[in-house]
This record gives structure tokens, sequence and C-alpha cells, in this order.
């Protein structure tokens, strides 16, 4: 026996085609959506543990007003079960704008630096300006830029670790690409710039973080 229901079904979805099209376009959409989203989350997940591991990034940091001795830091250490980088850095403007620049010495030991175009610094004259800043004030590879009354040669563009979005302060509620920027400086070159706004900065990270860092990049050496 035929079931009559089968026939109201056929007439239903040919009476109301376009509504359950609607329907059906919805949830393709959203199901698409959400799996892109799933997707693209698992990509960034693996991509920041690797970084974590690569740039040896720190797992916070903290500020003096001034130079604690050896003594200090060495407590520190032991009774946190943590090791501790010098990460100092000083703030100037760029002459003639209210762009200010937090300026590092290079990296090689924590939060390292990521060369995206030219070439890190190496002579006293010469620095490099985070690659977001940089276009965003349309400087470029080459160009000069003074900072109080000497003119460094732009030499590389590059991306800190620890500064994945330019955040100023922790309180900040949003990060500002345009009037702030990172740059490293070599040794040289940072020291020509003048301490009267320099931040005695350490970044520590723990010693069991640190050694499954160092454990990993072993095997994959290996």
């Amino acid at each position: 026996m035929h079931n009559p229901l089968n026939k109201r079904f056929k007439r239903d979805l040919k009476s109301d085609f376009g509504k359950y099209a609607a329907i059906f376009l919805f949830l393709v959409f959203f199901i698409g959506a959400v799996s892109g989203f799933f997707v693209a989350d698992n990509s960034v997940m693996a991509m920041s543990d690797e970084n974590f591991e690569k740039y040896n990034i720190e797992d916070g940091h903290f500020s003096f007003n001034i130079k604690p001795s050896n003594e200090i830091l060495k407590q520190i250490e032991k009774d946190n079960d943590l090791k501790l980088y010098e990460l100092d850095y000083k703030e100037e403007n760029i002459l003639k704008t209210n762009r200010k620049l937090r300026i590092y010495k290079l990296r090689s030991k924590v939060d390292k630096q990521c060369l995206m175009s030219g070439e890190l610094p190496k002579s006293r004259e010469e620095i490099a300006l985070d690659r977001m800043f940089a276009e965003n004030n349309k400087i470029g590879i080459g160009d000069k830029i003074k900072i109080r009354n000497k003119n460094y040669k732009v030499c590389g563009l590059v991306a800190l670790s620890d500064y994945s979005a330019l955040f100023e302060k922790n309180s900040d509620m949003m990060f500002d690409a345009v009037g702030f920027g990172v740059a490293v400086m070599s040794g040289e070159g940072y020291n020509t710039v003048l301490k009267s706004h320099e931040t005695v900065n350490y970044a520590w990270v723990s010693i069991i973080n640190l050694k499954m860092k160092t454990r990993k990049i072993q095997e994959v050496k290996n």
C-alpha cells in the first residue's frame, strides 16, 4: 500500500521550493564557515606552538626602575625555577612625527626576531623596523629615519616574536601599528641611542618549558 504522505511531501517541496532552498543554502553556508574556522584555528595553533619553540618566546617579563645586582637576579631564578634573559629597551620618537619606537638589541637567545626582508643591522648606523609599522608609515628599506639628532638607515624589516600585535602597554584595549612600533639594532647601534628613556627589562622562561623546547629542537635536528 502506498503511503499518501509521499505525494504530499513532494507537493510541499514543489510549492515551497524557495523556502526550502533558502534553508538548505543557509545550512550549507554556516556549516562551511564553521568548518573553515576550525581548520584555520588548528593551523594557527600549530604555527603558534612551532614559533614558541623556534624563537624561544618568553613565558613573561618584568621591569625595574634601576638595574638590579647579579645576586638579586640569581636569587629570583633560584626561588622561581626559571631562566632570566636581559631584554632592555629604549623608547624614542621619530623626529617630526608622533611615532614612537621601542628599540631593542638584536636577540639571539630569547624572543628571537624573524627577518622578513632586507638584512639585520650590522653597523651602528643601521636599524631594522617592524614590518607592519614600516608599511603603515610608508618607510622602506634604504630610507633614513632620524632619532634625536642622528640618522639611521633602515636595513631590514622584521617581526619580533613577542610582539605578534603592537600593543604598547598591557592595559591598551587596541593595538596601534601606526603610532607605535618596535625595532632592533646592533649592540653598538643601541649604545648610540641616549639612555634617558631606557627601561631595564627581563624576559623569563620556566626551566621546565626551556628543557622541553631544547628537547624538541634536538629531536627535529636528529
